[in-house]
């Protein structure tokens, strides 16, 4: 997988190359997706915990394109979605079950739903982590450009060729790496 650094103006004027992002097949799908990224700031409010966690979710960069993809990948942001969510919907309220049943069932269950709510929440975490390791994902943000990550290499390839057919500043291709 490679990075590719796009442009403000790339993405507003849709210039991307019509390669699917995820497998770099020709791209039958355009799907708009706004990328976001926590402000590095909010990480050293109070060395982490809650209140940088608040701050991370209210204080961030955004940078939204119209993403290319094939009909195999166009449910590629909406999976990762779905699974975040999905097991955020599960995790809360098992872990608040087993909070309410402590004193109201014997202490073994109790602690067996603990493990239990444990275990999915491992799991999910994991699940989570290895998606955003493999799927296309934001690197940085800055007010001219954004840097992503785990594109398709064909893709990146394409974004370079028209970099390097560009026979003017008048377009602003994307900066391939």
């Amino acid at each position: 997988m490679a990075a590719v650094i796009i442009t403000r103006r790339q993405a507003d004027e849709d210039r991307l190359p019509h390669l699917c992002m995820r497998c770099g097949k020709t791209a039958t799908v355009r799907s708009e997706k706004t990328f976001s990224k926590r402000q590095e700031w909010t990480a050293s409010i109070l060395l982490g915990g809650l209140p940088s966690l608040l701050f991370g979710m209210l204080f961030r960069d955004r940078f939204t394109v119209t993403v290319p993809l094939c009909d195999s990948h166009k449910s590629h942001f909406k999976w990762r979605s779905i699974v975040f969510w999905g097991g955020l919907l599960i995790l809360i309220p098992a872990l608040l079950g087993c909070f309410a049943s402590i004193g109201n069932v014997a202490d073994k269950v109790v602690e067996n739903s603990f493990i239990g709510v444990g275990a999915f929440a491992l799991a999910w975490v994991v699940i989570v982590v290895f998606s955003k390791l493999i799927g296309i994902d934001v690197a940085k943000i800055e007010s001219h450009q954004a840097i992503l990550m785990g594109v398709s290499d064909n893709f990146a390839k394409a974004c370079e060729r028209r970099k390097a057919d560009a026979k003017s500043d008048e377009f602003d291709w994307a900066e391939c790496r």
